[in-house]
């Protein structure tokens, strides 16, 4: 092991590639090498592009698409194909590093005892049995045999090394992020797999047309319209054990350049195989409502009547009135907003939109070490902890087509100052801040904006749905970077926080970006300290630190004309069109547990979203609505 494995240098960016070689294809058992390669040995041409495009600092995905565009003939760019054939493996003049470039595996390690030879170094060793079959199936179409390398975890990180190890899975963000594609292996194939990736591929071309409705029909009436036993082939794909890998989301979403879904020879990219899903969640979009009326509370499935002729947006909204008026809440209008694909009201839940994380709202179950928050059992009542409008009750109308649904409430505030916007799972645009102009907070003093911020980063709901206490001024000692923290929590035995390396980046990347954001005469971090105190509590850093990561999906911290802070929709999958903006307005509606951002759409209203705002979530507005100070008004929302 020793002669195999020699340190990697850090500084240098270091990691280890495998090249498969061709004469496995005649052995019957994988032959590779492995190499020690640098992260940071780009080759001229890419230093140039890098260096004259300014992208140094970007995101590695867009950075190497745009460098893949810019190297293919511009008469050509724009083929699909083409872009997809280089996506997936580079020709050798669009290779970015002095050694060439690579793919990361996604995979299932599988059962560690059911292992297979490989030769590897000219050395013979084992390896999960899976991971072997995946190599052979690339040996046998005749990838990763030059300069375009391989890179697998149980392979390139010496798993006998602990620190190797630990430093490798800190890195493994940049591993995936900088690689020039992602191969996602779901296993061997079956006799059906073929077929689901033909479904797949078929709804993929569909979803470019406007046959939906018609495919609908077809399906509804000739279950195999689209193949025999295809629908089967297609459970079966997405019942693999891949699927239900923690790390998946990791790996799969940061990859640089494309994602490749393979199963035996057959593959499809990862942007086909979402048009594709989304083309089948289309043309079955009402089953996302009728499938589950057997699940609803009597009241609101009894006003159900499944009817496949409706559009699917005048399915949801018929839902979000049903769900309104049985249960006397206007609470459905916080998942409402106009970004959905089915271009329905705003007002209503458009199940289809791939924007939906019901998981960060403060009602659920807190994410974290089950010592500290034990799971909830199936008899759990979940209550919403917020009545923004105090105890008043709606009295919402609908207009007879049912788009427009009226309601009493008022305009409280606006937004003034937004942080940076989301643009996938991981990365924030730092061009997206939004300034706030002459913010003077609301709160008082330093000292009492500070306890604001702190209570504003967990939305003032702790563990259990309890409100913040001033323990939980944690969150402005948790250190801003796991390289800062790790250490720490170490020393200090805090195994969960010190193993949280995957997923401190919402916290760290949260303060990389925004940390010059202006709150009056300060800063966002000078309200910060990475000296945790002596006295401090596990408990109480793991309770805000997972508060906060639950925080923190979907939302835009924010600053209001009026002086108070808070959290705004942020639509990450959304072109720079379809988010929050400066100006929009924050209204509370009666009946509504939580503020909701609007927008003016003529003499109407839509919904942007559900809002947190620091100071206004427990029927304070109320008392400026008593005391005149604010004018309840009838709000028209389409």
């Amino acid at each position: 092991m020793s002669t195999l494995y020699h340190p990697l240098n850090e500084a240098d960016d270091e990691i280890r590639l495998l090249t498969l070689l061709p004469k496995s294809r005649t052995t019957g058992i994988p032959h590779c090498t492995l190499d020690t390669c640098s992260l940071k040995a780009f080759n001229p041409q890419y230093r140039n592009f890098l260096s004259a495009s300014r992208r140094a600092n970007s995101s590695t995905r867009r950075t190497t698409s745009q460098w893949i565009r810019g190297r293919i003939d511009p008469e050509l760019a724009g083929l699909a194909p083409l872009q997809r054939l280089h996506s997936k493996q580079p020709p050798p003049s669009q290779y970015r590093f002095m050694w060439g470039d690579y793919a990361a595996l996604s995979y299932v390690w599988g059962n560690e005892k059911d292992t297979s030879i490989i030769v590897l170094n000219k050395r013979r060793r084992r390896v999960t049995t899976n991971l072997a079959k995946a190599l052979s199936a690339f040996i046998k179409d005749g990838e990763f045999e030059d300069d375009f390398k391989l890179w697998v975890d149980a392979i390139c990180i010496n798993q006998q090394d602990l620190d190797e190890r630990a430093r490798q899975l800190r890195k493994m963000r940049q591993i995936y992020g900088s690689a020039w594609a992602v191969v996602a292996w779901l296993g061997e194939p079956s006799f059906q797999s073929d077929s689901a990736f033909q479904l797949i591929h078929d709804f993929s071309a569909l979803s470019e047309s406007d046959c939906g409705r018609q495919i609908e029909a077809c399906l509804r009436s000739e279950p195999e319209y689209l193949g025999k036993g295809c629908w089967l082939a297609l459970h079966d794909l997405m019942e693999r054990p891949y699927w239900y890998r923690l790390w998946i989301i990791q790996e799969m979403i940061m990859g640089a350049s494309a994602t490749w879904i393979r199963c035996g020879s057959s593959s499809i990219d990862w942007t086909s195989f979402c048009s594709g899903i989304a083309f089948l969640e289309e043309i079955c979009g009402s089953d996302k409502v009728y499938g589950l009326v057997g699940l609803m509370s009597p009241a609101v499935a009894s006003s159900l009547k499944p009817d496949y002729t409706l559009p699917v947006h005048q399915v949801y909204a018929e839902t979000a009135r049903a769900f309104i008026l049985a249960e006397d809440s206007l609470d459905p209008i916080r998942d409402g907003n106009p970004w959905g694909p089915s271009k329905g009201p705003s007002w209503a839940a458009d199940w289809l939109w791939e924007g939906r994380v019901r998981s960060s709202r403060t009602e659920n179950q807190l994410w974290g070490p089950t010592r500290f928050f034990p799971r909830l059992g199936p008899d759990t009542s979940f209550h919403t902890p917020y009545r923004a409008s105090g105890d008043t009750r709606h009295d919402a109308s609908f207009s007879s087509d049912g788009s427009v649904l009226t309601c009493s409430g008022f305009i409280v505030d606006s937004i003034s100052g937004l942080s940076a916007r989301g643009i996938d799972y991981f990365d924030l645009d730092e061009t997206s801040i939004v300034q706030p102009n002459r913010w003077v907070s609301a709160y008082g003093d330093r000292s009492a904006t500070s306890e604001a911020l702190f209570r504003t980063l967990v939305m003032d709901r702790v563990a259990g749905g309890a409100k913040a206490t001033a323990r939980h001024a944690a969150i402005l000692h948790l250190p801003r970077t796991f390289d800062q923290g790790e250490q720490e929590f170490s020393r200090r035995g805090w195994t969960w926080l010190a193993g949280q390396s995957a997923y401190y980046f919402r916290w760290e990347t949260f303060h990389e970006v925004n940390s010059s954001f202006k709150l009056g005469d300060d800063r966002l971090h000078d309200f910060f300290s990475d000296t945790i105190p002596d006295e401090a509590s596990e408990f109480d850093y793991s309770e805000v630190y997972s508060c906060y990561d639950r925080t923190a999906q979907r939302r835009r911290f924010m600053t209001t004309a009026n002086g108070y802070m808070g959290w705004a929709p942020d639509n990450i999958y959304g072109l720079e069109s379809e988010q929050t903006i400066s100006g929009d307005l924050i209204a509370v509606l009666y009946g509504c547990s939580t503020p909701i951002v609007i927008r003016p759409h003529g003499h109407q209203f839509r919904v942007i979203g559900e809002a947190y705002v620091q100071g206004l979530m427990d029927g304070e507005a109320m008392d400026l609505v008593n005391s005149g100070k604010l004018e309840r008004v009838s709000l028209e929302f389409r």
